[in-house]
């Protein structure tokens, strides 16, 4: 079936198609409480910094027109898949197209070869998203299991920088016991795995049972957003797609998250949230559906914010 909106003209709303950013009793799906955060305490991501590592995007996208580019290769290359992370994050909250869930953050891009830019680049206090995974023919891990990679996630982890990272779409149990990945220690950084948008659950690919596989989020082809082509299709700067999908969508969707977080910590208490601290919140305030599957919590935003207000001085 042909995308429902025609070139030319103005591009829709698309937001009513972002349930993720709701709560159950609005969308019937497990979101990440969003929109409560947003109304209720103005937590849009202001005073948060997001640095994201991905595969190109499509700079001039109309919906992202206030994120700095750092680095990104060329766009005879394929950058849908960065254009979709970076519209989950900070896709600009307008009257059209999709908003993304930290669209008042200051967002830095780099492609995937200068993830050394991003460890000189990065300050206390910023969220470093990694949207990659290393491996083939369906073996896939996450950037940790790269000694290199696990240093400099370390490093930055180690100067207060909270580092997301896709687990990766192998499939495979993480665990130290089963042997499948090097294990270096804890690099600081949570593994973002993949879950069902109604049930909360482990989706069959995603990787699952490292002992940082703290956070999840949806992937499973549910996610509106920038890019594609499949939800409107009209040009590299104005295609949307309704099913992005995999760790490559949870991963952005936690680093949204996280940026609203750090951005109400910091405006409205002062406080700057460190990695670990992060992981904490998350685990008295997120979504449990995730846990029993070994893929960690669902952030629940606004209940993280609630606790927030209740346990750091105003």
């Amino acid at each position: 079936m042909s995308p429902p909106f025609a070139p030319g003209g103005v591009t829709p709303d698309f937001t009513a198609r972002q349930t993720y950013l709701g709560d159950w009793a609005t969308t019937q799906t497990l979101a990440l409480n969003v929109r409560a955060a947003w109304g209720n305490k103005a937590a849009t991501g202001r005073g948060a910094t997001v640095r994201h590592l991905d595969f190109g995007v499509y700079r001039n996208h109309e919906d992202l027109g206030h994120i700095t580019v750092v680095t990104s290769r060329p766009e005879t290359d394929d950058c849908n898949h960065g254009t979709a992370s970076v519209g989950c994050i900070a896709a600009t909250k307008n009257s059209s197209g999709v908003t993304g869930i930290a669209y008042d953050c200051q967002f830095y891009f780099y492609d995937t070869g200068d993830f050394d830019k991003i460890v000189a680049d990065a300050q206390a206090g910023d969220i470093v998203s990694l949207d990659i995974q290393f491996g083939s023919d369906g073996v896939y891990f996450p950037a940790i299991h790269v000694k290199s990679w696990w240093d400099k996630i370390f490093a930055l982890s180690s100067n207060r920088v909270t580092v997301v990272l896709a687990a990766g779409n192998g499939g495979l149990d993480l665990s130290p016991e089963s042997g499948a990945m090097h294990d270096y220690g804890d690099s600081g950084g949570m593994l973002v795995g993949a879950c069902d948008h109604v049930t909360g659950r482990r989706l069959s690919f995603s990787n699952y049972g490292h002992y940082t596989s703290y956070v999840c989020a949806w992937g499973d082809w549910s996610v509106t957003t920038t890019g594609y082509g499949d939800l409107q299709t009209v040009s590299n700067e104005r295609n949307y797609t309704k099913s992005f999908a995999g760790t490559s969508s949870a991963t952005p969707l936690v680093a949204g998250a996280l940026a609203v977080l750090q951005g109400y910590s910091l405006t409205a208490h002062q406080y700057l949230i460190g990695p670990y601290w992060m992981r904490d919140i998350l685990g008295y305030t997120g979504g449990s559906q995730g846990v029993e599957d070994l893929i960690g919590r669902r952030p629940n935003v606004y209940s993280a914010l609630l606790w927030l207000d209740k346990n750091l001085p105003s």
